[in-house]
């Protein structure tokens, strides 16, 4: 083969090569199921992840089981503020929480990063009013002031770094 067309077209497999291993790491860590985030039922503190579901987190298979309740962490949340709280799991089972950075309550906040070697299986949204501080783990998810939502990431893989692949949504 002709060292110009390699020259002239590394560049491209490069890229081609990039995106396919994006595509590898997407596969290898996801959620197989629906996790049924709702509010706790032993604790109304917690999140509750209501349906049992499997979890791949690179390349390895992990089970949870329903009526998993796991409790929010994070420093506490000021008055008038929202934030996102993710909820994910590791190859061992084990979860993690992790606080997003609040925003003012007319704001949209951001999902917080998920922990290396963790798979993103849920969220919360917490808003508070104009009177209410939310301590996570202590304050009710259902006290007054509080408002709250509750989101799968069973079908969210991330997959924008593909770029002209990411039209194969898992």
């Amino acid at each position: 083969m002709d060292s110009r067309f390699l020259e002239h077209y590394q560049g491209d497999l490069d890229a081609v090569q990039a995106r396919m291993d994006a595509l590898l790491a997407a596969l290898k860590s996801r959620v197989l199921g629906t996790p049924g985030a709702v509010i706790g039922t032993g604790s109304a503190a917690k999140v509750k992840l209501g349906n049992g579901f499997i979890v791949i987190v690179d390349g390895t298979q992990a089970i949870v089981a329903a009526a998993t309740e796991v409790a929010l962490t994070g420093s506490e949340q000021a008055i008038s503020t929202k934030r996102f709280y993710l909820v994910s799991v590791d190859s061992a089972g084990s979860f993690t929480c992790t606080a997003g950075t609040a925003v003012a309550a007319a704001s949209t906040p951001a999902l917080p990063e998920t922990p290396s070697g963790d798979v993103a299986v849920a969220a919360v949204l917490v808003e508070t009013d104009g009177a209410t501080t939310f301590d996570p783990g202590t304050t009710l998810l259902s006290a007054a002031g509080i408002t709250d939502a509750y989101y799968d990431l069973d079908r969210m893989t991330d997959l924008s770094a593909l770029g002209a692949f990411a039209h194969f949504t898992p």
